[in-house]
């Protein structure tokens, strides 16, 4: 991507000419979840493959749009063996997404984390969470990890759910992303492990083991989001008051975040696993439509 992605409606424009993309689904039922499927369909971000009970997944195209009958391609498989059906898809080059369906996203993990038969790089598999900066006379995406998968992380899982990160922000077109490491206090406390970690990591990081972008922390959300909140508190970084990627250090904090972002204020985001082969998207029953569909075109984009 040639510049910044500035919000989903540009980003939607940025992949508008890319064919659509074969994403398999795992078990897909489930009014909601299929309702998605045809949009992205007709939309033109996904070509769907369907894994899951041949007669129910019929049956419910047969429902809601019968026309598109014999123009989607399912896949038979149980619904116990949808998840590695689906996995196996992405690993054999059938599919470049994969997509969360009635599967419980705790059996979706070990098939996608399985050595010989999924999809795993050898990397930590992270979310990140990735929205439309929701402060008045601001413009851009920001990105937030890893609210989903790792509850606490140690220092090489920390550094690789930065990597990933990193790796989404570069496919949105941010050429050196600022990574902000969150915490509730700006200052290292012998008292607080986590700000430790920090310190480790950002020592680490100065050596260039992950190229391409700035880390520094620990930082409370406002000295990362706000240059004048950092001066005026003396502290002087090439991260702080620009982040484009935060990072809590601990998964609590991170999903209260993001479910402030999502239900409290209500802002536009999509979340997707990163650090597997294909993107992955997770989808849950308090989605709306739009959130799927933001979340598969993020996959789009990144894939």
């Amino acid at each position: 991507m040639s510049r910044e992605a500035t919000s989903f409606a540009d980003l939607e424009v940025k992949t508008r000419s890319r064919p659509p993309l074969p994403a398999a689904v795992a078990s897909p039922l489930g009014v909601p979840l299929i309702e998605a499927i045809l949009r992205a369909s007709s939309e033109g971000l996904v070509s769907p493959i369907l894994v899951g009970p041949r007669a129910e997944v019929r049956s419910a195209l047969h429902r809601m749009a019968p026309e598109r009958l014999g123009r989607i391609e399912i896949v038979d498989e149980g619904e116990e063996g949808a998840a590695k059906t689906a996995v196996s898809l992405v690993r054999e080059g059938r599919a470049r997404i994969l997509i969360q369906g009635r599967v419980p996203f705790a059996e979706l993990l070990p098939a996608m984390r399985d050595p010989d038969h999924g999809i795993s790089t050898g990397r930590v598999l992270s979310g990140i969470h990735v929205f439309e900066d929701p402060r008045q006379g601001s413009k851009g995406l920001l990105a937030l990890s890893d609210p989903m998968v790792n509850p606490q992380p140690d220092a090489p899982c920390l550094r690789q759910i930065i990597e990933n990160g990193v790796a989404v922000l570069k496919r949105l077109g941010f050429d050196e992303p600022a990574v902000a490491l969150l915490s509730g206090t700006n200052q290292v406390d012998e008292n607080l492990p986590w700000t430790q970690l920090a310190r480790e990591m950002r020592k680490e990081m100065e050596t260039g083991i992950v190229e391409g972008c700035l880390v520094d922390g620990p930082f409370t959300l406002d000295v990362a989001l706000d240059r004048a909140c950092a001066e005026e508190r003396r502290i002087f970084s090439a991260v702080a008051g620009r982040a484009r990627l935060l990072v809590p250090l601990r998964r609590d904090a991170a999903r209260i975040l993001l479910d402030t972002l999502q239900w409290l204020l209500g802002v536009k985001g999509a979340s997707i696993v990163s650090g597997a082969t294909a993107p992955v998207v997770p989808l849950s029953r308090a989605h709306t439509l739009e959130d799927r569909l933001r979340a598969i075109l993020l996959a789009r984009a990144v894939a």
